[in-house]
């Protein structure tokens, strides 16, 4: 009768043992899925939001070619992923990545997140006018330190690159040839505030 009873609890632990195992393993599979399809959404908002920037700042650069606005600059706020880049290419001069902005272009504007443009996730459009960036971006690579100092980050700043480094962000481009894209209130070219395209908007901090 006890072999019974110790056979049935046995039998009973090991259901358990088992059905425990299973739940865990459910639980597992279910957190991965999530983590997986948080990812993949998150890429998908952030491509989206990238798209949004470009649709805006060529919106609002072919509205000041237009004879239908007669100030020589004008005022672009947009909404970018933080720490995302914006790089413009000439297309005679300078290839923009690979697939990108093919037609009869004369620039190519490019929102990524890697500063170079070439990995990573990024967002392209072309645009009818030659555009440049009056901007530095600051990225850093770490330099290896020895027995007694620690890793030192060493900054480098690159030429014509802009770095969104909040949610919201003022720009203004100012008419020429080329047109010329900077952060508002900063740079040779901005004087900060003023009103544009659309009316005045909030102004950005970098």
């Amino acid at each position: 009768m006890r072999k019974i009873l110790n056979d049935k609890k046995g039998f009973l632990l090991g259901k358990v043992t088992v059905e425990l195992l299973i739940a865990i393993v459910a639980i597992l599979v279910l957190a991965m899925l999530g983590v997986k399809l948080f990812g993949i959404f998150g890429k998908a908002n952030d491509e989206r939001k990238a798209e949004k920037v470009l649709d805006e700042i060529a919106l609002k650069a072919e509205f000041l070619r237009s004879s239908e606005y007669t100030l020589n600059e004008i005022e672009v706020i947009v909404h970018p992923v933080e720490d995302w880049f914006l790089k413009s290419y000439f297309i005679q001069e300078n290839a923009p990545p690979d697939g990108e902005c093919i037609g009869r272009f004369k620039s190519c504007l490019c929102n990524c997140k890697e500063i170079n443009c070439l990995s990573g996730l990024r967002v392209c459009k072309g645009i009818n006018d030659e555009l440049i960036i009056n901007a530095k971006a600051i990225y850093y690579t770490s330099k290896k330190g020895t027995t007694y100092t620690q890793p030192k980050m060493i900054p480098h700043e690159v030429e014509g690159v802009l770095q969104f480094r909040d949610s919201i962000a003022e720009l203004k481009i100012f008419d020429g040839d080329p047109l010329v894209l900077t952060e508002g209130g900063f740079g040779e070219f901005g004087t900060g505030g003023g009103e544009g395209f659309g009316g005045s908007g909030a102004s950005g901090s970098f």
